[in-house]
């Protein structure tokens, strides 16, 4: 199976450094432009709830490489957990019409906490993964040290009609704080604590206590809308889950 490209939006600030998490996500569309559609399963006549297939593939945040043996699951639910094959691809169901949160784990890297709110849709996403050796090699770039058994935050702002995540200029915060951050991604792609806009769209916090955590974006001339976000989310605000020995992402995509 082929992705086809897809905006870059993940970052994984791990530690107090960012490292570059490659990932992509839309919806699914047929060779003629139609979207995907959703589908249902039965059992004995008896109609299951109607359901979105997510199809994707698990790759290396530094290599590229396809990971095999991922588990990707449909958080709160272990019956729905799939595995990313050799070429690092996976195929799982998701309520339609629904917040979710996607899983994704493996032995010796941090799990990657992705949430959304599904459509009539069917997905596609790329996300990347980096290991937890590496991201503390990555933590060096800023002099920190990565708390293991703490969480990341991380956001995306992506320009939209680009398919590309950069977007400069946007001020952020956390509520409540805590953590060290924001760690932004400068222009030249290096993470950095002195800055107080981002530089490409990148960033977030690390060494957070687990719990509810709210990021709040301030911008002008141009228009943003929540993508990888529940449905309470809105064009200057995200509520999210910090999770012991995760990474939670959020993204907005905007028209500049």
């Amino acid at each position: 199976m082929t992705f086809r490209p897809l905006p870059i939006f993940a970052t994984l600030v791990l530690g107090a450094n960012l490292a570059l998490v490659s990932a992509c996500g839309s919806e699914s569309s047929d060779d003629t432009g139609t979207s995907g559609t959703s589908g249902t399963s039965s059992t004995s006549g008896t109609s299951a709830a109607p359901t979105v297939t997510l199809t994707g593939q698990v790759i290396g945040v530094l290599n590229t490489e396809p990971i095999e043996g991922a588990t990707v699951c449909l958080d709160g639910d272990a019956t729905s957990c799939v595995a990313s094959d050799s070429s690092g691809v996976f195929s799982i169901e998701l309520p339609e019409d629904s917040d979710v949160t996607v899983t994704f784990s493996k032995t010796d890297f941090p799990t990657t906490y992705m949430p959304h709110h599904t459509t009539t849709q069917d997905l596609e996403w790329r996300l990347g993964m980096m290991s937890w050796a590496e991201a503390d090699l990555q933590a060096t770039l800023v002099d920190a040290k990565l708390d293991h058994s703490l969480g990341t935050l991380t956001f995306g702002l992506v320009d939209a009609s680009a398919q590309g995540a950069d977007v400069s200029g946007v001020a952020v915060s956390l509520s409540p704080e805590a953590g060290l951050g924001p760690i932004l991604v400068d222009s030249d792609g290096l993470p950095s604590l002195k800055l107080t806009e981002t530089g490409t769209g990148f960033g977030g916090w690390v060494n957070l206590p687990e719990g509810d955590y709210t990021v709040s974006f301030t911008y002008s001339g141009m228009s943003c809308a929540p993508t990888y976000a529940w449905s309470d989310a809105s064009d200057t605000s995200i509520s999210t889950i910090i999770h012991a020995e995760g990474i939670s992402y959020m993204q907005l995509d905007c028209d500049l």
